[in-house]
């Protein structure tokens, strides 16, 4: 999932939504050349924190593009099978 997750467009909207803090969204721009490792560190962060940080998740990822809304779809679809 990493590999199509883009963090360095998704953290920012997460920030601005304050779902991030500064110091979250430093770490995953800290990565922009190993995109896997910025959306690894990006999920690391939303795993750790409320339904409410995953909600954000969600429609960030959502709004970040056609790449962004075929993760989401495989998300929740994977949700509602209990995967």
């Amino acid at each position: 999932m990493s590999r199509t997750l883009d963090a360095q467009s998704v953290a920012p909207a997460m920030f601005v939504d304050n779902a991030l803090t500064l110091e979250e969204l430093e770490c995953v721009q800290s990565k922009r050349r190993q995109p896997v490792r910025a959306a690894q560190r990006l999920l690391n962060v939303v795993i750790a924190q409320s339904g409410d940080v995953y909600g954000c998740f969600l429609n960030a990822l959502y709004n970040s593009g056609d790449d962004g809304k075929t993760l989401y779809k495989l998300i929740l679809e994977n949700n509602c099978k209990g995967e």
